[in-house]
């Protein structure tokens, strides 16, 4: 188990798209907490719905991020210019 979690999380950082793994993050936190609430509130009422309305505004923030990036992708990165690597030169050895 801890082995199949340790290569799932290996996988998951080699993503190289930052914006992805935000996403999933908050994706998962979200998860995790409304479970967590949904446990507690059995012998908390009040901790787990504090606990819920936390849920609930990071996935107001995960929807709202998703939307803000659609955007910039849509109208604002066509735009920009393209940035292009610049290669080095290599020195030879006399």
């Amino acid at each position: 188990m801890f082995l199949l979690f340790k290569q799932f999380l290996t996988e998951w950082n080699s993503n190289k798209n930052q914006r992805t793994k935000l996403q999933q993050a908050y994706f998962l936190i979200i998860i995790s907490l409304a479970v967590v609430a949904g446990f507690l509130s059995l012998l908390n009422s009040d901790f787990g719905r504090v606990l819920m309305i936390i849920a609930a505004f990071t996935a107001v923030v995960y929807i709202f991020n998703g939307v803000a990036w659609a955007l910039l992708d849509a109208f604002i990165a066509p735009i920009l210019p393209k940035h292009e690597a610049k290669k080095t030169a290599k020195r030879s050895k006399k």
